[in-house]
């Protein structure tokens, strides 16, 4: 049973990833769209004052990699049945998923923009983060 808990879980939060996409607004680069092959973060929000503060910092960092991952922002109110399915307890959650949709780190909290591109590269999720501020990349 343990075996097949390993193949269902991930095809499952594969087919879940597809479906929201088909029915909740994407930020992607074309609206309703996302990038094939890069890595989500899937936001699980309200209009909570944390939870707008979060959509700014992640519209931030999507100004800055467009091309290099996806952003779904999911509110709970409008989707009760997506939000449970993830466990979501707590507003802002965000979880990320790697570039072939399986979910790798979850956070439940607000993160800036410079922790999301940080804990990004952290899961070698993004390649290009600039380690070396000081030398202006």
């Amino acid at each position: 049973m343990k075996k097949n808990n390993k193949i269902i879980i991930p095809i499952l939060t594969i087919l879940f990833i597809i479906i929201v996409a088909i029915n909740i607004n994407i930020e992607g680069k074309d609206q309703g769209q996302t990038i094939s092959g890069v890595p989500t973060i899937i936001d699980f929000g309200s209009d909570c004052y944390t939870c707008t503060l979060q959509k700014e910092y992640l519209d931030k960092l999507k100004e800055k990699y467009a091309d290099e991952i996806n952003i779904i922002k999911i509110d709970i109110y409008d989707n009760p049945k997506e939000a449970e399915a993830y466990g979501v307890k707590v507003v802002p959650t965000l979880i990320f998923t790697d570039e072939k949709e399986n979910q790798i780190y979850r956070h439940e909290g607000l993160l800036t923009t410079e922790e999301l591109e940080q804990r990004l590269f952290d899961l070698d999720l993004l390649q290009t983060v600039c380690q070396f501020k000081e030398l202006g990349c």
